[in-house]
This record gives C-alpha cells, structure tokens and sequence, in this order.
C-alpha cells in the first residue's frame, strides 16, 4: 500500500466507513464516533492489520458491539486497496485510496499568551 488518506468501510452486524492516513506501515484516523490507530505488516504476500478502536463521542452502534477493542485481522493489500476479515468472516474492513498525503513542511506551532 502507498502512502495517503484512504476511505475505510467496516461491515459487520452494523456498517460504518471512516478516512485513515498511512504513512510508512501506520495508520491512524476515525470517523464521527470512534478514532482508530494501527498498522500493518506483512509476510508472504497476506497482510495483517493490527489496530485500536475507540470511541470519543456517544452515538451510533459500534459494528463491533463493543466502545474499545483491539483487533488483528488478516488479508490482502493491492498498491492502493486492501481487505481484511476476521477469522470467523462476521467481520470485514476494506479500504481504497483517495489521495496522496502532504503534511507540508515542519512549523513550529504558535501559541497564544
């Protein structure tokens, strides 16, 4: 997978979709209601994502049933695509491409007094 911001669709007993960035093999990002942070590895062609799930704000049915897991899944990742499922296929996550990312050059941030 190439770096950039990609569009995520968990499906499950509920379907929710997200945006994450990858930058090298991590990736981190969320959507209205969870944040999630992760990254990949990969061995012989399958991809694993290991990944953190959280929720921030009250609202929508997790498509895990649950407000904070960890989950591992396995699958395979294209240059600018990927789909992951869990082991017992109740679950899957699938990502494509958007753009590239440009996090510009490096500011020392202002702060107010």
């Amino acid at each position: 997978m190439i770096d950039g911001i990609y569009k995520v669709t968990f499906v499950g007993p509920e379907t929710g979709s997200g945006v994450i960035v990858i930058r090298n093999v991590h990736f981190n990002g969320g959507d209205g209601y969870f944040y999630y942070s992760g990254v990949f590895s990969e061995s012989i062609g399958e991809v694993t994502a290991s990944f953190k799930i959280k929720r921030h704000t009250p609202g929508s049915a997790s498509v895990f049933g649950r407000d904070s897991l960890t989950v591992t899944l396995k699958g395979f990742a294209g240059k600018k695509d990927f789909t992951f499922e869990a082991p017992n296929k109740t679950f899957s996550l699938s990502g494509k491409w958007l753009e590239p990312v440009n996090f510009g050059p490096s500011v020392p941030a202002k702060c107010a007094s």
